[in-house]
């Protein structure tokens, strides 16, 4: 149960929000897939009632005083998000910074080296699509219960990859991943009750980590 837009119907909502900024100016654009996507919702379900839903009671507090875009769509991998920046996404406003992460869907079909290409790519297009703007590039967040989970392991190994792509000068690094985990790598249900989308603990720790970022590049 999914209570979200369809995937065209969220592009043309995100298409109408571009219109309704009259500066075409934001702060901070995410470019991502459902963990970026659900800093939007405010809906609490199954398990996540329980642990007090999503991401939007942290975003609606920590992000107040600014203007920002939030273009993560459920499902997304690489290919997606390449797709929407060359189709509309990324044109007609000023970004002054990106929040990109990326790939976590691409892990079952894709090789590290393959997903890594693909947010090579996606960060050149940001960087022509917007050359004034700053780039925060997250490692993809831990997946799975377990360290030894097969899929934290292949999200580890793009990670590694992706690292190398920051210059510290246009794009910056963002590893925070340790801090949705136990000392022993294991993860609990209050952080992410699917081992996979976080809850609002898990958006609180993203946003004291961006938010001086954020004000820093304003």
């Amino acid at each position: 149960k999914w209570d979200v837009p369809s995937w065209r119907e969220r592009c043309a909502l995100k298409q109408k929000e571009i219109a309704a900024n009259e500066s075409r100016v934001f702060d901070v654009v995410f470019f991502g897939d459902s963990i970026t996507h659900n800093w939007e919702r405010d809906d609490a379900w199954g398990v996540y009632a329980e642990y007090g839903g999503f991401g939007a009671p942290v975003w609606k507090e920590a992000f107040k005083e600014f203007k920002i875009l939030n273009l993560g769509i459920g499902g997304d991998r690489t290919e997606n998000l390449l797709w929407r920046g060359l189709n509309g996404d990324l044109d007609n406003y000023k970004a002054k910074l990106f929040v990109l992460m990326i790939g976590t869907n691409n892990v079952r079909s894709n090789s590290p080296s393959e997903t890594a290409a693909g947010v090579k790519a996606i960060l050149d297009l940001l960087k022509a699509k917007h050359p004034e703007a700053k780039i925060v590039l997250y490692a993809i967040f831990p997946r799975g219960e377990k360290a030894n989970d097969g899929l934290r392991v292949k999200n580890e190994k793009v990670n590694a990859l992706i690292k190398e792509y920051a210059d510290g000068e246009t794009v910056f690094w963002r590893d925070i991943n340790a801090q949705f985990l136990n000392a022993d790598g294991t993860m609990e249900r209050k952080m992410m009750p699917d081992f996979l989308h976080p809850t609002p603990t898990g958006y609180t720790i993203w946003a004291n980590d961006l938010k001086p970022l954020i004000e820093k590049f304003r």
